[in-house]
């Protein structure tokens, strides 16, 4: 693709995403492709200009990453993948998530499942303990088990991590954590900087968390937690990604989402990083 047309789409793709979650024009985009659909609507949103948007100091430091560039990651070679990823870090993402896994829980973790999250994240990302580093994945918001597993995974020097948000305006709630994720790997969001929250940045969230790593682990979720069980439902029946759960006390109505999964066989048990290794690429 000249040069030129690769500018056209990178602008099409960034202005695409700082735009409204729309799953009609995410149809015309696969059936025509971002740089028609764009040229097509432009004109009902005067005040995006894509290419203020890639500017750096508009950026504020995040990057479009897009499908054909060095740092599209492998893993979102799927059919719906995103437009683009805009990342805060210098991590290339290709190589973060060559051997990655999501950690997910409970928004409102247990003390229990903040200790396994923590403890899962810190053997996963001891090269002594699994080989090859792994990449952790989750999503950066919340006080359970995804802000328990990036914050150990920070703790450990030149390893990967990747933190997920609905938007950037998310960085502002976590973000010390957050800044240290970017430092260490990469701050990833589906939607430009600046782009308005909606419920659809949340789907696309999940749907980040579902296929940017090669498994998925519950590490707990109850009955209200609908996005740590959309994740693990969309990594099993949608990406085909291998789906793992954590046991926890019978007692707890957090252990209610990881059981159920075992039970009806979406998951399977993992109590140890090296379960969860044995369904990672192991190069």
């Amino acid at each position: 693709m000249a040069d030129s047309a690769l500018d056209a789409e990178r602008r099409a793709r960034a202005a695409l995403t700082y735009l409204p979650p729309d799953r009609a024009r995410t149809r015309r985009i696969h059936r025509h492709g971002p740089v028609a659909v764009w040229e097509m609507i432009a004109g009902r949103y005067p005040g995006v200009d894509p290419g203020r948007l890639l500017e750096p100091d508009t950026a504020d430091g995040w990057r479009l990453i897009i499908p054909g560039d060095p740092g599209w990651p492998a893993t979102l070679e799927v059919t719906g993948r995103p437009l683009g990823l805009w990342a805060l870090g210098g991590g290339n993402l290709a190589a973060l998530l060559a051997r990655a896994v999501t950690l997910t829980g409970a928004r409102a973790g247990s003390a229990y499942g903040r200790a396994v999250a923590a403890a899962l994240a810190t053997d996963l990302t001891a090269p002594l303990n699994t080989g090859t580093p792994v990449t952790v994945v989750a999503h950066g918001g919340g006080d359970g088990a995804d802000v328990a597993a990036l914050t150990a995974a920070t703790h450990q020097p030149g390893v990967g991590v990747v933190a997920v948000l609905d938007t950037n305006t998310d960085l502002f709630h976590r973000y010390d954590l957050l800044t240290a994720v970017a430092s260490a790997g990469a701050v990833v969001s589906a939607a430009a900087p600046g782009a308005y929250p909606m419920p659809g940045h949340v789907a696309a969230r999940i749907d980040l968390l579902a296929t940017l790593a090669h498994a998925v682990v519950l590490v707990e979720a109850g009955p209200g937690d609908d996005d740590a069980l959309s994740v693990t439902y969309t990594a099993r029946y949608r990406r085909r990604r291998p789906v793992l759960a954590v046991p926890g006390p019978i007692t707890a109505p957090a252990s209610a989402g990881p059981h159920v999964l075992l039970r009806d066989g979406t998951a399977r048990c993992v109590t140890t990083a090296a379960d969860i290794t044995a369904h990672l690429p192991q190069s």
